[in-house]
């Protein structure tokens, strides 16, 4: 299976991990456009990288989609 960013398979990391894993026990390794080919542990290093990056990502668009929900109120009575 080709996967052009392991980051996108899943939201969270840890679902990352299973479903590769549970894909290669299957017969279908995913196989990574943007990796190059590099050691096996450097590959799983990378990979965790890029999860956390991703989750810390997400985590800050809830954040601000939160914050800018919780001023919205605020913004409509100043303008009428």
């Amino acid at each position: 299976m080709l996967v052009i960013s392991p980051d996108r398979l899943s939201l969270k990391y840890a679902y990352q991990v299973l479903l590769t894993e549970e894909l290669a026990r299957h017969g279908w390794p995913p196989f990574s456009c943007g990796a190059r080919a590099a050691r096996p542990g450097r590959s799983v290093a990378l990979l965790q990288f890029r999860g956390m990056i991703a989750e810390y990502e997400r985590a800050q668009i809830l954040e601000r989609s939160r914050a800018a929900s919780a001023t919205a109120p605020n913004w409509e009575k100043s303008v009428c």
